[in-house]
């Protein structure tokens, strides 16, 4: 498993078919920029992301780099 201590450390899904556009891009941005980031990225165990390409895709825009890591085996919710 690969250890995962900052936003760099993660790939993005080059199969990932979910097109965002530029005007939701935007409001993610302001949004996390006024309430600070409270949801979650979903990576496997090669740091590459199944869930919340376009989170992961801002975060990197506005250089918030640093991440708290809970690993899960899967077999129980994880709620933050």
């Amino acid at each position: 498993m690969k250890t995962i201590t900052k936003i760099d450390d993660l790939q993005p899904d080059p199969q990932n078919a979910n097109r965002h556009t530029q005007r939701g891009m935007s409001m993610m941005e302001d949004s996390i920029r006024e309430c600070g980031f409270g949801d979650s990225l979903t990576v496997d165990a090669q740091g590459r992301v199944i869930s919340g390409g376009a989170r992961l895709e801002t975060l990197a825009d506005i250089q918030m780099t640093d991440a708290v890591v809970i690993q899960t085996d899967g077999t129980r919710p994880v709620i933050h």
